[in-house]
């Protein structure tokens, strides 16, 4: 079978690492903004064009931005073959996907402005910013979509997610009396400019299942900044580079003398189970629970990180780290040249991808191939590292934190979603070529 652990053409078919792939965009930019792969390894991917006349060809057809704030939301088979896409226009919508399963696939974004997501106008004159959720099935139709309002704001959607009971799971900062479809979220008497908030909605109707308010003196809009699920649809909640304490429903977490980074562990209801800050000067940005329950985080700053000695090393810098699912005090960290973006495959095994001019910190054996080079690699929950390979692409762009780039597929493939830097890029069946910042959408082999 074939695998990206070695440049060989393992079943002789004329590709290796990277088995089909497309590139979406004329010579202007375009913004990925997320991808997901469904359980029959169906993927969704969303991005935004840059300016009004952008266009893409897709599934024989030319879609054509009318301004310059319009998104598509396109399907790919697990073939690779193009099945359909949705173009929607959303004045600073700031959209993202939020999550994919047999049901469809599920949005979320700005309300700045009134905007159609397909279902007639989702309206907002208020002069302030809400926000916006929709749901679209499998073949791109419109199922349902509904808004966080407030009197002065609505919600920043920094920490959202889909869960495996079928949740959309939603926390951030909400303005003081923020409601959901009518329903409070937020204290209209709340003081300082808000509260942190989760709540969740069923993703087949969009109803409000569950809310609650979190206690900390922290108003910070980013505060909690990643969100993850074990198999049970338990939730795992990070944020931080904080200095104020927090309750989660729970005890209160009590940060040191420093900003410190947290993990909450929460149950499907969003109560409470566990937590601890878990990182100086610091922030999750991704984080996965593994088969067995292994929890592995990506973020910056300072890590403690665990060695054979009695006494953990301090190391500052972009890290995958897996922790310990009870206490999480780290069990091994791994250092990046960059923000890594990752997903656990159905082997238990992390698939991982970054841009940035190196490796691994200590990686000195293969060197750069590019100024800005694309890195994919896998680890085991030991953390050794079974395979990575440099690729080589100037310039070119894999993740901001809201979004999900890279996302393991139900047969143990891979699908990476970029955007080139004007510089053909080669995974193994042939150079990806791109006449300025396109986007990428390729397949790897496990």
């Amino acid at each position: 079978a074939e695998t990206c652990a070695s440049n060989l053409d393992e079943d002789c078919d004329g590709s290796e690492c990277g088995l089909w792939g497309h590139v979406y965009g004329s010579s202007s930019m375009q913004f990925p903004l997320g991808i997901e792969v469904a359980p029959n390894g169906d993927t969704y991917f969303l991005f935004a064009f840059n300016n009004a006349g952008d266009s893409i060809q897709f599934a024989g057809s030319t879609i054509t931005a009318t301004g310059e704030d319009d998104y598509v939301l396109a399907k790919v088979s697990v073939t690779g073959q193009e099945v359909w896409a949705n173009r929607f226009t959303a004045p600073y919508g700031y959209f993202q996907i939020l999550g994919a399963n047999e049901d469809g696939v599920f949005i979320g974004g700005n309300l700045f402005a009134t905007i159609d997501l397909g279902g007639g106008p989702l309206v907002n004159n208020t002069g302030v910013t809400h926000k916006a959720f929709a749901a679209f099935d499998s073949d791109g139709d419109f199922l349902w979509n509904t808004a966080v309002r407030g009197p002065t704001g609505a919600l920043f959607l920094d920490a959202a997610g889909l869960s495996p009971l079928g949740q959309i799971v939603i926390a951030g900062h909400a303005w003081p009396g923020a409601e959901y479809e009518g329903e409070v979220i937020a204290d209209p008497n709340a003081v300082g400019g808000g509260v942190q908030v989760g709540f969740a909605i069923d993703a087949i109707t969009g109803v409000l299942l569950w809310h609650h308010e979190w206690e900390t003196e922290d108003l910070n809009y980013d505060l909690l900044t990643a969100i993850g699920f074990d198999a049970q649809g338990e939730i795992f909640l990070g944020g931080g580079d904080t200095a104020y304490s927090i309750s989660f429903g729970g005890p209160t977490l009590v940060p040191g003398p420093q900003e410190q980074g947290f993990l909450v562990h929460l149950d499907t209801n969003g109560e409470w189970v566990a937590g601890a800050f878990i990182c100086d000067y610091c922030q999750p940005e991704k984080i996965a629970v593994g088969p067995a329950g292994e929890v592995i985080v990506s973020g910056w700053g300072v890590w403690s990180v665990a060695s054979a000695t009695p006494l953990p090393i301090v190391t500052t810098g972009t890290a995958i780290s897996r922790l310990d699912a009870v206490s999480f005090e780290p069990v091994w960290t791994t250092f990046t040249s960059d923000l890594a973006d990752f997903d656990i495959d159905a082997n238990g095994e992390i698939r991982f991808s970054f841009c940035g001019p190196g490796a691994f910190y200590d990686d000195v054996s293969t060197p750069a191939i590019g100024v800005e080079d694309l890195l994919l690699g896998k680890m085991d929950m030991s953390g050794a590292v079974l395979w990575h390979r440099k690729f080589g692409a100037p310039g070119a762009t894999l993740i901001d934190r809201e979004y999900n780039t890279y996302r393991s597929m139900p047969d143990g493939h891979g699908v990476l979603l970029f955007r080139g830097g004007g510089a053909p890029v080669d995974f193994g069946a042939g150079a990806m070529t791109f006449s300025g910042s396109n986007l990428g959408l390729v397949q790897i082999a496990p």
